[in-house]
């Protein structure tokens, strides 16, 4: 899949993380958000070199280790909302936080 905006690495990471249900969302800097997923998975999800990269754990304690790259950017500046549609991940407004 792609689009004018990213460019998707690999259609098989794609698949696996595509259309997940968020039930929070907190911004932790310009290119570095913390997710916790509908199905009780903690994420990290980071912008590095115009890669978005997503660490999936079980636990918070778990994060950090290894990431997954997911798309490629095709320009310079996004937003976890642009990421979130071209995703196709849902989340409630009222449980994002600080989110441009």
């Amino acid at each position: 899949m792609s689009n004018e905006h990213y460019e998707t690495i690999d259609d098989t990471v794609y698949n696996i993380y595509e259309g997940m249900q968020l039930s929070s969302v907190t911004r932790k800097d310009e290119n570095h958000w913390h997710i916790e997923t509908g199905s009780g998975y903690f994420m990290n999800l980071s912008v590095i070199d115009r890669v978005v990269i997503a660490d999936l754990a079980e636990t918070e304690y778990e994060l950090g280790g290894d990431g997954t790259a997911l798309i490629r950017l095709k320009g310079n500046k996004t937003s976890f909302g642009k990421i979130a549609e071209y995703m196709n991940w849902t989340c409630v407004p009222e449980q994002m936080w600080d989110i441009v």
